[in-house]
Parts: C-alpha cells; structure tokens; sequence
C-alpha cells in the first residue's frame, strides 16, 4: 500500500507477523519503514507512462521482447521490455498484435503477426495445439551432435535508457555524469526535462552499450547520491 497513516498503523497492530515494506520512493515508502525500523526493499525500476513519451522523443518505444539467438554454439535466450526503434517492424504492431522476426541466411527476416488476445485468437490457438498433439506422426527430433551453451545474462552488452529522479540542485547533472565515467560507462546522450513537484527534476540518459554484470553497482552508486530520489531502466534492442 502506499505511505498512508492507515497503512503504519494496520502494520504496528500485527506486530507478531514478519513484516516487509517494499518501496519505490526514498523519502516517503522507505523512510516510513525506516521510522517504525522494518526491512524494506526499495524498487527501482519498472516503466511508467512517462517513458514512453521521454522514449517517443528520441525515436523508441518500448515493448515486451523474447529473444532467441544462436551464435557460436551458444544460445541468448530472455524475455524483457526494451526500447525498439520507432521504424522497426516490432514497433508498429498496435492493440492485441504479436509479432515474431526471424533472421534467416538465405532470406532475410521474415515477419509474422497475428492476434495474441480475444476469443478467437485463443479458440485458434487451443485447437492447434490439439491437432498438433494428436499428430501421430510427431517424433522427437534429436540430431545435434554438439554441445550448446546457454549465454549467461550478465556477460552480454546492452545499451541502457535511464530515467534519473533528482534534486533540481546546481551541479546535480555534473555529480550523475561522474558516477557513470568512475563505472566506465560512456553517455550517448544526457538531457534534462520540465521540473516535478517537490523541486526534483527527470534527467533522461542514453547509454553506449556496457557489460550487464556491471549494471547494479552502477546503480547502486547512483541511489547514493543525496540528489537521487528515484531511477529507472530499460535495456535497449540493437537492431
């Protein structure tokens, strides 16, 4: 629930039942926890409507991808939101649509959509999946001789939008700079947008590409900052 009165006090009357506060905002969610001295976990990302708009005006928008590449006898398998280019056939699917692109060595990628919700789409998709089930003909097939690894996650690159929540306060966009430069990790692009309440202001990066293993020490160290209210992220899908 959120910080309300009534909140702190229904959690105080439960005093015997383990008690976890979870968070996205340091000065209220996680202080309030603090105060009555619970375990907290404070969230730090997630996508809100306003990144789609601050995504919209560098040329992204954001949508739920699952990824399968083969590349040297490894497999990149994941599934997460990430910021697609607004001319990319992925980024034009509009409603219920799904849609699938395969890269090929012979011709090209290819694209295929349909409906992914409703009650025909799913009619559609039980009835296939029992024609397919009572195939008799259906063999497991098992003709690789080599062995495959899976890539682990957190040795892949990713170039990375950040929505930074801070203090509208002189220097506060030189001292986030500085976090990203003592981490390495280039900045594309860096702009700050029209202040929130509470005198704190959206500062929007883009990243170069970085190592993922790398990703939350970087943000741990930016959640430091006494200027740094709240952040969020999402990776961004080379096309």
């Amino acid at each position: 629930g959120k910080p309300h009165p009534e909140v702190y006090n229904q959690s105080i009357n439960n005093k015997n039942k383990k008690i976890l506060a979870i968070g996205d905002n340091l000065n209220t969610d996680i202080r309030g926890a603090n105060l009555l001295n619970y375990d907290c976990l404070l969230i730090s990302n997630g996508i809100h409507k306003d990144d789609f708009k601050y995504a919209y005006e560098m040329g992204y928008t954001i949508k739920h991808l699952a990824i399968a590449k083969s590349t040297n006898n490894s497999i990149d398998l994941r599934a997460h939101p990430s910021l697609v280019k607004l001319d990319s056939y992925l980024a034009n699917l509009k409603g219920v649509r799904n849609g699938i692109e395969v890269e090929t060595d012979l011709l090209g990628t290819l694209h295929i959509a349909g409906s992914g919700a409703g009650q025909e789409a799913t009619a559609s998709g039980v009835i296939s999946d029992l024609i397919y089930l009572s195939d008799s003909k259906i063999r497991e097939v098992n003709n690789i001789n080599e062995t495959i690894e899976l890539i682990d996650f957190i040795d892949l690159d990713f170039q990375y939008y950040f929505y930074i929540e801070a203090s509208d306060v002189s220097g506060v966009m030189a001292s986030i700079s500085s976090i990203f430069a003592n981490k390495d990790v280039s900045i594309e692009s860096i702009s700050q947008k029209e202040n929130l309440n509470d005198d704190l202001v959206p500062i929007i990066i883009i990243t170069d590409p970085f190592k993922e293993k790398d990703y939350q020490e970087l943000v741990d160290n930016l959640l430091e900052l006494d200027s740094v209210n709240k952040i969020r992220s999402i990776r961004i899908e080379p096309q």
